[in-house]
């Protein structure tokens, strides 16, 4: 587990914590005033705010706002190397987001998570620091991520879809179940989450299946709870989402 530093109250303005956590599932929600990069090491880990979730396999990493209410959710223990830092210092990014790490920012992660809660602000560690920061600022935003919808009738429609990402259903019939047309889901969806229903339930099922082959199970398992009936078809809509064939993207 992580030592017991609440980093809201370190004496320094960014600091990385490297720890081991159980993975029971749903974490509980809280927030930090200071942003946060949390690096999963060794397992696909999502998180989840009320604005929407993100998908973090691990060569990837998750950025969260300052103030930003969220819980992390992994079934199964796994490590994870956190960064905060005071808002001051965070990179200009609107909204949470997903990014790609590298191997250059990985062991800069590494390296500062020796320096520890406390170190000198105008020696080594804080240069050390200072290049971190600067680092993160460049690292591409990778897509692996869904917003809500807010209209308690696309919430419903998004509800549904959720439930069962096989569900081969049509936007309009579901859209319809729910109250209203095709044609308002897609208005309401494209204004609230930026996609409409169709693309929002591919990355739906896109990160559904990120996460669950993250968690062990087979191709050809999650390709059937994905929606698909054979499994080069899924394949072929993962390389087309991520640029890489399952077995690839999951090497790390």
């Amino acid at each position: 587990m992580f030592e017991p530093v609440n980093p809201d109250y370190s004496r320094s303005p960014a600091i990385v914590l490297k720890g081991y956590l159980k993975g029971e599932g749903d974490g509980p929600w809280h927030a930090h005033s200071k942003a946060e990069l949390l690096c999963p090491v060794d397992r696909v880990v999502t998180v989840i705010t009320e604005e929407g979730m993100w998908v973090t396999p691990p060569q990837k990493a998750v950025w969260i706002l300052p103030s930003v209410k969220h819980m992390i959710n992994c079934p199964t223990p796994f490590t994870l190397l956190a960064l905060y830092c005071a808002p001051e210092l965070a990179p200009r990014r609107e909204k949470c987001c997903v990014v790609t790490m590298d191997a250059l920012m990985r062991e800069l992660m590494e390296a500062a998570a020796i320096l520890g809660d406390v170190y000198d602000q105008n020696g080594p560690g804080a240069r050390l620091m200072a290049v971190l920061l600067d680092h993160l600022g460049i690292l591409p935003v990778a897509p692996l991520s869904l917003t809500y919808p807010k209209d308690e009738r696309a919430q419903k429609l998004a509800r549904r879809m959720s439930a069962d990402t096989s569900n081969a259903d049509s936007i309009s019939r579901l859209a319809s179940e729910c109250g209203f047309s095709a044609r308002t889901a897609t208005r309401i969806f494209i204004e609230e989450t930026g996609l409409p229903p169709a693309q929002w339930r591919g990355q739906l099922r896109l990160l559904e299946a990120m996460r669950k082959l993250g968690q062990g199970e087979s191709v050809t398992t999650v390709a059937l709870e994905s929606g698909y009936q054979d499994i080069s078809s899924f394949i072929a809509f993962f390389k087309k989402s991520t640029g890489q064939t399952p077995s690839r993207f999951f090497k790390v």
